[in-house]
């Protein structure tokens, strides 16, 4: 397939189109994957963060007295490390003195807003220069020197109804921003190295893939090389004959009847090959009906076969037999028989023994293929074994 440009080319195109198909369907469903998983934890997050709001709210709201204040109780029993603004802020890290451990880690932040706007508690490290937020509940995401952060707002009401001001819990989305650059890097590693792979079978399912039809157009080239080589050989000796009764005088009426006998033998050649290969094209090219004459050919072939590779004191035997919802024909022989790689070919059109192709008896070589194909035609199988020096068995089974 290597040395014929045609098919090199088909497979290279066959291998492109699938390579590239293929990497197609890898592409979208790397993007697919990578943006599945980050709505996942998108979404992940966002039901963190409000989920620690809404606690936070709820926790606040009842121990909130002054609107804008953050009162003693708040700071003692709720966020102990809440740094209150115009106060001497410091750490705290007893986890018994606070309702929600949560937000003493670092990625996540608290703001509290008087209705003015104004920061009145922190805790946490916020990003800087931040707009307060409007009254109600709202998630959003922002960038503040080079850092990603996830925030949450809602308003707050005093124990009596009041409007106190507003929470903002914030988180930041460091981590996060690194797990998405550590899938996209190795996103962009895999990913070459699985196109890669899909050229290497690329190129192989297209070599798979046109084998069938290089070996057909092998075979086809063959059969043509020698049905031109068979035509050539009887055409070869018409043409020669009739060029020597060009020159026959009127009393050499023997050479003419010879002549004419060696022309009227060679166009019998060439019509039972004509007819072979007419045979071969329909048997191969549809389904036929059972038909006495293929029948009879078929036994034909078989049994001149047998004949000519046996000996004058050789035996050849037909037996035709029922099994069951098939009928067996076997045609044994006590001939020279067939080494096993000949008896890989024998079925193969114009292929003989003797590859003497200008001697006066045999075929050209269509015997048996002939046979096969009819066999083949009406569903059934061919079997031969052979030794040499002791003879063949041919065995046909028909489908009755």
């Amino acid at each position: 397939m290597r040395k014929n440009s045609l098919f090199h080319k088909t497979r290279l195109q066959i291998a492109a189109w699938y390579a590239a198909g293929t990497a197609t369907i890898l592409i979208l469903v790397s993007f697919y994957l990578y943006f599945t998983v980050r709505d996942s934890y998108w979404t992940a997050i966002n039901r963190e963060i409000s989920s620690l709001g809404g606690t936070l709210h709820d926790a606040l709201e009842p121990k909130l007295q002054e609107p804008g204040v953050i009162s003693e109780r708040v700071n003692r029993e709720i966020l102990p490390n809440l740094c209150v603004a115009g106060k001497n802020c410091h750490a705290i890290s007893d986890p018994q003195r606070h309702m929600l451990g949560v937000t003493q880690q670092e990625v996540y932040y608290l703001r509290f807003y008087n209705l003015q706007g104004q920061v009145v508690a922190r805790s946490g490290k916020p990003p800087s220069g931040e707009i307060p937020p409007n009254f109600g509940e709202s998630l959003h995401s922002i960038h503040d020197a080079g850092q990603h952060y996830h925030r949450y707002s809602t308003g707050l009401t005093t124990a009596d109804g009041r409007p106190w001001g507003f929470l903002q819990v914030g988180r930041s989305m460091k981590e996060f921003d690194q797990r998405l650059d550590n899938l996209q890097l190795r996103m962009l590693l895999i990913i070459p190295i699985l196109m890669l792979f899909i050229i290497l079978v690329s190129w192989w399912v297209a070599g798979r893939t046109m084998k069938p039809t290089y070996n057909s157009y092998a075979q086809m080239q063959q059969f043509t090389a020698d049905a031109a080589h068979e035509l050539r050989t009887p055409l070869t000796a018409i043409q020669t004959t009739v060029d020597l009764m060009k020159y026959y005088e009127p009393s050499e009426y023997l050479q003419q009847q010879q002549s004419l006998t060696a022309l009227d033998r060679q166009t019998e050649r060439l019509i039972q090959l004509a007819q072979d290969l007419l045979m071969l094209s329909r048997l191969g090219s549809l389904l036929v009906k059972i038909d006495p004459i293929h029948l009879e050919r078929l036994l034909t072939n078989l049994v001149v076969n047998a004949i000519e590779h046996t000996s004058k004191d050789g035996c050849v035997t037909v037996v035709l037999e029922r099994l069951g919802e098939y009928a067996l024909l076997r045609v044994s022989d006590t001939g020279s028989g067939m080494s096993p790689e000949v008896q890989k070919r024998i079925f193969d059109r114009f292929y003989r023994v003797n590859h003497d192709r200008g001697r006066q008896s045999g075929g050209a070589g269509l015997g048996l293929a002939i046979v096969k194909s009819i066999v083949s035609s009406y569903g059934g199988t061919v079997d031969v074994k052979s030794e040499l020096q002791t003879g063949s068995i041919f065995t046909i089974k028909l489908p009755l």
